[in-house]
């Protein structure tokens, strides 16, 4: 028997209503959470100050390198995913950083932003399935 999960995002209105909402599988489920975690600026959720991740710390910072972005973000999500998502097992990171032109030819400077990937590879624990997931971000400012 599948567990059906609630998707995201959610519809709290026909909930209290007892109304029939959206649901989704476990692998989805986890998929929403984890964009939510990653989207989620720490201090953010009143609940819980530690939720989220460092992707907003990084959002304006133009004068650290790559690599150190890079490593603050694997580690911080590592961090968040171990304590917030316990549905994951094998839990492995991959931080990627490029420069992107995004310029469009109609404006006279060049807009370049920094292009985050991130891709996270795991085992959901109660299924025993892989699961992969990827999420790019522009940052300075971000955008997904």
């Amino acid at each position: 028997m599948h567990t059906l999960y609630y998707d995201f995002p959610l519809d709290a209105k026909k909930l209290i209503q007892n109304k029939n909402i959206a649901k989704c599988d476990i692998k989805q489920s986890i998929a929403n959470h984890l964009h939510l975690i990653m989207t989620t600026h720490f201090g953010e959720c009143h609940f819980d100050k530690a939720y989220g991740c460092a992707l907003w710390k990084v959002d304006f910072n133009n004068l650290a390198n790559d690599s150190k972005l890079m490593t603050l973000l694997d580690e911080s999500l590592f961090t968040s995913l171990k304590k917030y998502e316990p549905r994951l097992g094998n839990l492995e990171i991959v931080v990627e950083i490029e420069q992107k032109d995004l310029s469009t030819g109609l404006i006279t400077s060049a807009q370049i932003k920094k292009h985050v990937i991130i891709t996270i590879a795991a085992i959901v624990k109660k299924t025993n399935e892989h699961i992969e997931f990827e999420e790019r971000f522009y940052i300075a400012p971000l955008s997904y």
